[in-house]
């Protein structure tokens, strides 16, 4: 078969033919081979990786929902609480936060993971060894300020680690 000219697109293989479809933002589409999930950004196929918006829907007049994961790498662990800049944003609606730890976290005994006003939100008494996870599911919850993500140290103080935060959300926008 002959996919000249189909570059980006999806194509399909089906009863000996090729059936082609136009490739349109926010499209997702799983490559087997490579294990790895892409999404359609600006005409162009990316990894979903935290950042990324996948665009739900859209009305005609521009009012869209999406769903977001927003990264962040937390290094500089120290004192007894770490104020990580990971925020969840003005108007979105929350899902959880999770974490993971990277490389052991040194001085705590463990550690929560919250927001100033609930320092244990997403997870108390969470394990500081390498490769420990939490999946700290709370929502939906809408937040209407934008809210950052605070680590508190149990049974000492932070002395070190990297950990990997990601906040899971659904977001409304008008264009």
């Amino acid at each position: 078969m002959a996919w000249t000219g189909w570059a980006g697109d999806i194509a399909l293989r089906a009863d000996g033919a090729g059936h082609r479809f136009p490739a349109r933002d926010g499209f997702l589409a799983w490559v087997e081979t490579e294990g790895v999930l892409l999404v359609r950004e600006e005409g162009t196929w990316v990894p979903l990786a935290g950042g990324a918006t996948v665009e739900l829907s859209r009305s005609a007049s521009g009012l869209w929902t999406g769903m977001e994961t927003r990264e962040a790498l937390v290094t500089g662990l120290s004192g007894s609480v770490v104020d990580t800049g990971l925020v969840i944003p003005d108007r979105a609606i929350c899902l959880g936060v999770t974490t993971k730890v990277v490389t052991a976290i040194t001085g705590a005994a463990s550690f929560s993971c919250g927001t100033v006003a609930q320092p244990s939100k997403f997870g108390s008494a969470l394990g500081v060894a390498a490769g420990s996870l939490n999946r700290g599911a709370i929502g939906p919850e809408p937040v209407y300020a934008d809210t950052a993500i605070r680590l508190t140290a149990a049974g000492g103080t932070f002395t070190g680690g990297l950990l990997r935060l990601a906040v899971h959300l659904i977001g409304i926008a008008v264009e």
